[in-house]
């Protein structure tokens, strides 16, 4: 089984001039076989839209390669476009993650506990706390199934962080793999490009979603309904962590993060 997961930033500036900044980590998990058939999927599904890598800021924004859908004579043409993309991803994507924690309760408990040294910072703590929730979720639900890698999409904030809070916190995971989740093209680095990764792209899916609807419900008065394109993934199940100042403690604790002196 290998899990996909990609991150998103929500950040403002409240009523009362305070920044705010949330980091959320989304993915979903499963088998070597069931992603291969994925990707045959996705890739069929993006060469009928004429359309190189899926992007959902991007597509929310007419931005990119969906600048050619601007207009409303192209309504129909992008929700068919994201309608088709959640069918896939609910045929072939066992189950979903969500972790998420502000800037303010990550500083918090930092006071008490070495979590920046443990973990580097909010990526990288919620980032561990996904492959977690994965690894619960596949010993309760899927006990036969003995190996699970991690892949993480290569734009995130902290990749140093992350490693550290995967390989050094107990019970330790494997060293997290990170690859790209959209095309790159030939450069002094990658002389031959970068092929994209395209099931890192469900993840990508619904990391925007997740974000959004906090953004909806946060920040937007009055409050937004829920998006269509989020109600479309929820018949996947979905484990959620939103880190309260009390869960943080409890998970430093269990994860024997030293207190500060």
């Amino acid at each position: 089984m290998t899990c996909y997961f990609d991150e998103s930033i929500e950040k403002w500036t409240d009523d009362e001039g305070k920044s705010r900044k949330f980091t959320f980590v989304c993915g979903y998990v499963a088998s070597v076989q069931q992603w291969e058939r994925f990707e045959v999927d996705w890739r069929r599904y993006l060469d009928l839209y004429e359309i190189t890598d899926f992007h959902m800021a991007d597509y929310c924004q007419n931005a990119g390669e969906f600048r050619k859908w601007r207009g409303e004579e192209f309504a129909s043409t992008r929700t068919n476009f994201i309608q088709d993309a959640s069918i896939i991803i609910r045929k072939f994507a066992r189950y979903g993650f969500v972790a998420a924690v502000s800037d303010s309760v990550f500083q918090y408990i930092n006071e008490m506990f070495k979590l920046k040294e443990s973990c580097g910072s909010p990526y990288g703590l919620v980032g561990r706390e996904c492959a977690d929730l994965a690894r619960t979720r596949r010993s309760r639900f899927y006990p036969k199934e003995s190996d699970l890698e991690y892949v993480y999409e290569d734009g995130g904030p902290d990749k140093r962080g992350l490693v550290h809070a995967m390989t050094e916190l107990r019970p330790a995971f494997p060293y997290p793999i990170f690859k790209p989740g959209k095309t790159h093209k030939p450069s002094r680095k990658y002389p031959d490009g970068r092929k994209a990764v395209v099931q890192l792209q469900a993840a990508d899916y619904l990391a925007y979603e997740v974000r959004k609807l906090f953004a909806d419900q946060i920040k937007v008065k009055p409050i937004r309904g829920v998006r269509l394109s989020f109600e479309a993934l929820t018949p996947i199940p979905t484990a959620k962590q939103m880190f309260t100042d009390k869960e943080l403690i409890a998970m430093c604790k269990r994860n024997r993060i030293d207190r500060r002196k």
